[in-house]
């Protein structure tokens, strides 16, 4: 994961690696988990102002989905440089709003699946877990097939 988030930040840096009297500010606009202080951004943000002298600000909102609805609301007076965390499902909704600049990068993604697009890029993927509780549910489903189809 390392790897691929240093890719998707690497990809914004073209205005940071030159050292200057004012140091440039990339604004990433994510989910408040991982902006948090137990989140990811912290030391993501020590190591990579360190390595290519500008400031990350991380301005967190409630989900990643209400980052790209600020950003919509913002328009062009947005503050955003980044937008970190939409899942798969809504990159097609931010890409309507027009507000992404394509991008290009010489780097290849190691996917467990095909992904492609000129405005983002996946840094992070999983599958998803579902926990329940053994002594109310005592034949859990072992498939979407069989969660969606149990009875209500």
């Amino acid at each position: 994961m390392n790897k691929i988030i240093y890719t998707i930040f690497s990809i914004f840096l073209l205005g940071c690696s030159k050292p200057e009297k004012k140091i440039p500010t990339l604004n990433i606009y994510t989910y408040d988990a991982f902006s948090a202080k137990w989140g990811a951004a912290p030391k993501i943000k020590a190591v990579f102002e360190k390595q290519n002298n500008c400031k990350l600000n991380f301005i967190g909102v409630s989900s990643s989905i209400g980052a790209l609805r600020k950003i919509e609301l913002e328009g062009k007076d947005t503050k955003a440089d980044i937008l970190l965390g939409i899942d798969t499902q809504t990159v097609d909704i931010a890409n309507q709003s027009g507000m992404f600049a394509p991008y290009q990068t010489t780097t290849k993604l190691d996917l467990p699946y095909p992904f492609s697009d000129k405005n983002f890029t996946p840094y992070d993927y999983s599958y998803f877990a579902f926990v329940y509780d053994k002594t109310k549910l005592k034949n859990p489903p072992h498939s979407f097939e069989e969660l969606a189809n149990m009875p209500k």
